[in-house]
């Protein structure tokens, strides 16, 4: 049978965990730790290492979290997974080498299990913290309970836990934390049981037999609809029993009745079944808040009438005592960490509350977490109490650093190994460590910023304050605690402007004489009243040139135009043009070509140089040649009207040449059987009638040219990219593809490419027709 567990996966862990398995195993493992199981290095440094190696192997892909791994035989690949990664050890050395130590540690623990003997000890030491009236066992078997009655000593009203120890014959339940849906779950015994179910079938699909029918609902989870239809389902063969913790908000006497019905379902005998229960101790606002309060019957009891009268109430009640009392167990208590959804740490809290003050403790953890919220740093549901100590100790570092703005990930990176003994394990982690402890200080655009109103781009202009011209490199070195981003994007800015490679100034050190750039300004203020555009070549700039004779042309040009211009006009390139109104070349281009009938090639080449100051051509003239007109031979371009194509017999000449999807432009070699368009037909007039005015044919080429070069590709054919079709090329010829000289000559001769070699893209190319050719897919 074919099923699929709609489970959110994120929360299974790779390995099988039972009941057993406590809930944080990181807790364990640093709890295992200070059992004096590590020598060579700290706890804290050890947990933090293994935090940012969870993040790892999750980000890679290459496991679940670290801390969800309880068995050795999982951990042990994981383990050398992370050893064989060459990228992380030579990215993040530091935590490589320090993994290299803790990872065997961290098989040490797996192997000994220890929290199988603190699980034990834990649900003894909390069973003891309830008198005999709130912890039972009973029987579901009648004559099991001979001292009480289940019905009268349980409220129908009460709220409990309860421990199922479940001796089965034929499942085994697993903990409720496998599932991402735990409150939904509580709802429902049927629900929970086709959990169990769709769990078990991951790892025991053999236990089931094929007459199971499961449903899937809209959510997120399996789920049978109605209680009847679990009598479709065929119990599995046996599994060793084991023990289910269910925290519930249903009320005693619905609960056993549920947990009968089940059992009647299941086929199991009461006789093997003992459940212990314990009055609800504490119901936090967020597991409750979603039911009815007509329908919760403890609701008055346990909830306020809203969070405004609550958070009044829990205000009211904080006094510097109990303050002192409760950061007191966190600190001593919680080193890594105390989890405020956790009713688990919270259990743990009340325990070493009443040993360490010899008292119970009278709030609920609604309370708790309203004070430790003021109180304490709260980050990924943890919350942290920090020392004064470890406070200042940050700020000194960062006063160190003789620098308003420091990048975050560098202070990181720089006090790593000291932010790890305060537990402070990430980035994000210390972001949030300093928004909580220092007035004045932030963080914003991945920056630790200690003044007001100064930005990163501030003590970069300051810099150039100190002399002309500086290069990335230099900036780098004077700027050590700004990101390299940072200062390229800067020096992309308007006010920088580069002077030769990878060196640039600041227009307030350019001589910049305001006459003369009024003179500049009436120029192109009086062109622009005859047409459209004003190019950067008109302008007289040489007095600006002559004053800056260390800065290129286009650094002057930009300038000019950024001190004198920019307020009322844009600028494109060279191009000049009115606010609103931006032109491209290519668009004055096109523009002259729809006005004239005929135009030669060199006219066209001629005009486009004028808009470089060097008087160079980058192909823009051929790209609005054949947008706007036809060019029927080597050396003239003619209006649309001047032509007249008969498409569907032009395309069916085509045709007879291309019998596959594509081919090279220069394969046509006979235009006899091509009807006449009023020009004699050539490759040049092929080109732009494929190029524009084919139903059947379109034409592809890594770029414009007039050299004949590119392919006619039919339009109903798949592919990516013109790389794409010259893989195949070479898959379907006979060339060597082994010898990069005949490849590239291959396609040089045919008129795929213009130059005899593939350049960047060449390994990519012919690996794709390798693979093309052995697959058989040409």
């Amino acid at each position: 049978m074919a099923m699929t567990n709609n489970l959110n996966s994120s929360v299974l862990p790779v390995t099988e965990q039972d009941s057993s398995t406590p809930a944080s195993m990181r807790d364990a493992f640093s709890e295992w730790l200070s059992d004096g199981n590590i020598k060579k290095i700290s706890p804290q440094v050890t947990i933090a290492c293994l935090d940012k190696i969870s993040e790892y192997v999750k980000s890679k892909k290459i496991s679940c979290s670290i801390w969800e791994i309880s068995r050795l035989s999982i951990f042990k690949p994981v383990y050398q997974k992370v050893m064989d990664a060459k990228l992380l050890r030579i990215m993040d050395r530091n935590t490589y080498k320090t993994f290299t130590i803790v990872g065997k540690l961290y098989m040490k623990f797996l192997k000994e299990k220890p929290w199988e003997k603190t699980t034990r000890e834990e649900t003894e030491s909390l069973s003891s913290q309830h008198g005999e009236e709130e912890h039972k066992n009973i029987s579901l078997s009648p004559s099991k309970n001979k001292d009480y009655d289940t019905t009268t000593n349980i409220q129908s009203n009460q709220v409990v836990d309860f421990n199922i120890k479940l001796n089965l014959s034929y499942t085994r339940p697993i903990s409720i934390s496998y599932f991402s849906h735990a409150k939904a779950l509580l709802s429902s015994w049927t629900q929970l049981y086709v959990e169990m179910f769709a769990f078990l079938y991951e790892d025991y699909p053999h236990l089931f037999q094929e007459e199971m029918c499961f449903s899937k609902s809209s959510g997120t989870r399996l789920d049978l609809g109605n209680a009847t239809s679990i009598n479709k389902m065929v119990a599995p063969k046996p599994i060793p029993n084991t023990e289910l913790y269910i925290e519930t908000n249903l009320s005693a006497t619905n609960i056993i009745d549920k947990i009968r019905d089940l059992l009647d379902l299941c086929l199991v005998d009461y006789e093997n079944v003992v459940i212990t229960y314990q009055k609800k101790t504490q119901i936090t606002y967020d597991i409750i808040s979603d039911a009815e309060p007509d329908k919760n019957p403890f609701a008055q009891d346990t909830m306020l009438k809203s969070k405004a009268e609550q958070k009044a109430v829990i205000e009211g009640n904080i006094n510097s005592t109990d303050k002192e009392k409760i950061m007191g167990i966190m600190k001593s208590r919680f080193k890594n960490g105390f989890r405020k959804s956790s009713n688990i740490d919270f259990e743990r809290f009340k325990i070493f509350y009443t040993g360490e003050y010899n008292e119970e403790f009278q709030h609920d953890a609604e309370w708790v977490n309203y004070l430790l919220a003021t109180e304490a740093l709260i980050y990924d549901d943890r919350v942290y109490i920090y020392d004064e100590d470890v406070v200042t100790s940050v700020f000194s570092y960062l006063e160190q650093i003789d620098s308003p703005c420091v990048f975050i990930d560098a202070f990181f990176n720089k006090y790593s190994s000291e932010l790890y003994t305060f537990n402070i394990f990430s980035i994000e982690m210390l972001r949030a460590f300093i928004e909580k402890n220092y007035h004045g200080v932030s963080v914003k655009w991945d920056y630790i910023l200690r003044q007001e109103n100064i930005s990163p781009s501030d003590l970069i202009k300051e810099v150039f304050a100190e002399r002309e011209m500086w290069s990335f490199d230099e900036l780098q070195e004077r700027l050590p605690w700004l990101k390299m981003d940072t200062i390229r994007q800067t020096m992309n800015g308007s006010d920088y402007f580069r002077v030769d490679k990878g060196t640039y100034i600041h227009i307030d050190n350019m001589d910049m004489p305001d006459n003369e750039g009024e003179k500049i300004a009436s120029f192109v203020e009086d062109k622009l009243r005859e047409r459209d555009y004003v190019t950067a070549n008109e302008l007289d700039l040489s007095m600006f040139e002559n004053l800056n004779p260390h800065c290129s042309f286009a650094a002057v040009r930009d300038a000019v135009f950024c001190k004198f211009l920019s307020d009322k006009y844009e600028k494109s390139g060279q191009v000049i043009t009115k606010a609103g109104n931006k032109l491209r070349v290519l668009d004055i281009m096109e523009q002259y070509c729809r006005e004239v009938e005929t135009v030669s090639f060199e006219e066209l080449n001629a005009f486009e140089a004028t808009f470089d100051p060097e008087g160079r051509t980058h192909s823009q003239c051929l790209i609005a040649g054949h947008n706007t007109m036809v060019r029927v031979s080597a050396e003239l371009f003619v209006s649309e009207s001047n032509v007249n194509f008969d498409a569907v017999h032009i395309d069916e000449a085509i045709a007879l040449y291309c019998h596959g999807d594509f081919m090279p432009l220069r394969g046509v070699t006979d235009f006899s059987l091509f009807p006449f368009a009023g020009y004699p037909w050539n490759l040049f007039l092929l080109e732009s009638y494929i190029r524009r005015f084919s139903s059947v044919f379109k034409y592809d080429v890594r770029a414009v040219n007039s050299s004949n070069i590119g392919a006619i590709v039919r339009k109903s054919f798949d592919y990516n990219n013109y790389d794409d079709i010259l893989a195949l090329a070479l898959a379907k010829s006979m060339v060597k593809l082994s010898d990069k000289k005949a490849v590239g000559n291959y396609l040089f001769d045919k008129g795929y490419i213009g130059w005899r070699n593939l350049g960047k893209s060449e390994s990519k190319i012919i690996k794709s027709a390798k693979i093309l050719r052995e697959g058989g897919e040409v």
